[in-house]
């Protein structure tokens, strides 16, 4: 009962910082903490109870997670950079529907997208809600995980549906929602990595305590594990996997890229973000290492709990199951909400849209709310029975691969995408669906049934391996040839079905339909000029000056010189500071000179 009330407590906690932050708003310092923090949202139960296990049997194997976002985000700067511009750009509010726009528009495309991201987050989200309840068996002593598996699958789903569908008019692009969401992550980053450095705190302290025999057997097991070199291949699927998986993961697209304020915040959070992968990493070793001093733990995955349970620790074991409490809530929550936004405005939106009844309905916004509530359960249910389903011998890792293997297969496509838009959505479709269809029959069936893979280890790869490479090397050439056997001619064709939109009050009608009419649709009228009151005192005077190049004004080379800049508006020029905000495009403005001030002064 008390690790129930301590779970509950900490996700009132989680939700009660987000509602703060929506309510005061978020300083921009602030936010570029919180941005950074909020990308270790990518470290889930996986990293952190999974990591271990792999550790304990297999050395170097656990590495691969990690160090995929690390070579990401030291070696992929620019394109990080160029990826948050092209969204920012197209005005995209999630990875299908930038992927979407980018091939021609095409729904289908994105509906496609929408439908791996789905199918493929199904066992990343069974693998939260196994490690959590396998976790709190462990501590509370119960030998089977199924009623905490169906208590843990209640409350991250009410927490989800209370957090990410609040307010009928709230759009979860906005700004605030943003803050908000990424407030509660942060504070989840900074628990997980507390627990964990208390947990491998009390591992260096119980390795100094130990028998000097036994000591010496675990750092032999230790070093015996890690002298063995890791199969290269498989070592660099994972690698690659992981680096594939920080930015299509429907969670990490939305933290990243759509939170984003600015094409430099990636940039900026590069080396934190390292930093903190890498000191998660490296925590890993002394809790391997306590364990082995112990003589090993029967069943690996649940080693942080076991580990100080073992040594009579129960206070240090409560930190290791909220940490990792903690790393799952945060993963659940972001990933349901990203996922039933994609799916209310990539598959049910539009099917909305084609009835005459819905199209022409006052206020489809509220249905789709609605929407998103339904598929944040329909996720958290369906997810807690294939945890249910899935064999108990399959480790946490392996799990997380599949689920990785299927994000994987919309990476190319996110990669065009990011290079120039006109894409050609037939090769795309082929891809995807191929890659779908290849990924459901030889990863996600069998991990589902218990069955052995069908496609046996090749090339040094391990079954695993082998099956996401051959899905993904069969998505690659379907793509390729569909592309090359086509010219395609990409006209955009309206939906007649839709009523069209001519002007600023058809606009506004046509946005209050989605997110209702209390006050939240923006005004898009343009903002009236003001003219500066003419200065008073002898040493205030006044002129003229004209700035626009076809009105017979200033040259391009004497007004960078006066630090003048141009704006959006072609052949217009003014000072930098300022924005060119006229209508017409080209105007002429009058500026007051004091010399009592010894600057130009401009009217607000």
């Amino acid at each position: 009962m008390l690790l129930f009330i301590v779970a509950i407590g900490y996700a009132a906690l989680l939700f009660a910082v987000a509602w703060g932050v929506r309510r005061r708003g978020m300083r921009a310092s602030g936010r570029r903490i919180v941005y950074t923090l909020g990308l270790a949202v990518y470290c889930s139960s996986w990293t952190f109870n999974g990591a271990v296990g792999s550790a304990v049997a297999d050395g170097w194997a656990y590495l691969p997670i990690y160090l995929g976002p690390i070579l990401l985000f030291v070696a992929g700067r620019r394109l990080l950079v160029r990826l948050v511009g092209a969204v920012q750009a197209d005005g995209a509010t999630s990875i299908a529907d930038f992927i979407g726009g980018r091939f021609s528009r095409s729904r289908g495309v994105a509906a496609l997208v929408t439908l791996i991201a789905l199918t493929g987050t199904i066992p990343y989200v069974a693998l939260q809600l196994r490690s959590v309840a396998t976790s709190y068996a462990a501590l509370a002593g119960m030998g089977d995980a199924t009623r905490p598996m169906i208590a843990t699958a209640l409350l991250l789903a009410g927490f989800a549906v209370a957090f990410g569908t609040r307010g009928q008019a709230r759009l979860q692009v906005q700004a605030q929602a943003d803050s908000g969401l990424l407030a509660a992550v942060a504070v989840e980053s900074l628990v997980k990595l507390a627990a964990f450095v208390a947990v491998a705190g009390f591992a260096l302290w119980l390795v100094a305590q130990a028998a000097p025999a036994d000591r010496e057997a675990g750092v032999a097991r230790l070093a015996g594990g890690f002298a063995k070199a890791p199969a290269i291949a498989d070592f660099c699927v994972a690698t690659a996997l992981a680096a594939a998986a920080m930015l299509c993961l429907p969670r990490q697209f939305h933290v990243t890229v759509i939170a984003a304020a600015g094409p430099g915040d990636p940039a900026q959070a590069r080396w934190p973000f390292v930093a903190y992968l890498g000191m998660t990493a490296l925590l890993v070793v002394p809790i391997t290492l306590a364990a082995l001093v112990q003589g090993g733990i029967a069943r690996p995955d649940v080693l942080v709990i076991a580990m100080p349970l073992a040594a009579g620790a129960p206070v240090v074991a409560l930190l290791g199951f909220v940490g990792g409490f903690s790393a799952a809530t945060a993963m659940v929550v972001v990933e349901t909400i990203a996922l039933a936004t994609m799916v209310s405005n990539d598959l049910i939106a539009p099917l909305l849209l084609r009835s005459p009844r819905m199209a022409g309905a006052a206020h489809v916004g509220r249905m789709l709310l609605w929407v998103r509530r339904a598929v944040i359960g329909g996720i958290i249910g369906v997810a807690l029975l294939t945890a249910l389903l899935i064999p108990p011998m399959r480790g946490l890792a392996s799990i997380g691969l599949v689920a990785f293997a299927a994000m994987a297969q919309f990476a190319p496509a996110l990669l065009l995408a990011v290079a120039r838009g006109g894409r050609d959505p037939l090769a795309a479709k082929a891809g995807l669906a191929t890659g779908l269809a290849g990924w459901t029959l030889l990863l996600f069936v069998p991990t589902l049934t218990g069955a052995p893979l069908p496609v046996p280890g090749w090339g040094g790869m391990g079954p695993v391996a082998a099956a996401a490479v051959a899905t993904l090397l069969a998505n690659l050439i379907v793509h390729a040839i569909v592309a090359m056997s086509r010219a395609p001619r990409l006209p955009f064709v309206r939906d007649d079905r839709v009523p069209p939109v001519r002007d600023l009050p058809e606009l506004t009608q046509l946005v209050a339909r989605f997110v209702g009419r209390s006050g939240h649709v923006p005004n898009w009228a343009p903002a009236p000029m003001s003219m500066p009151a003419r200065p008073g005192g002898p040493n205030g005077w006044w002129r003229r000056w004209s700035v626009c190049r076809r009105h017979g004004g200033w040259s391009r080379r004497r007004c960078r010189a006066r630090g003048w800049a141009r704006t959006t508006s072609p052949g217009c020029w003014m000072p930098a500071a300022r924005a060119c905000n006229s209508p017409r495009g080209c105007w002429r403005r009058r500026w007051s000179i004091s010399t009592r001030a010894s600057a130009w002064s401009m009217p607000n």
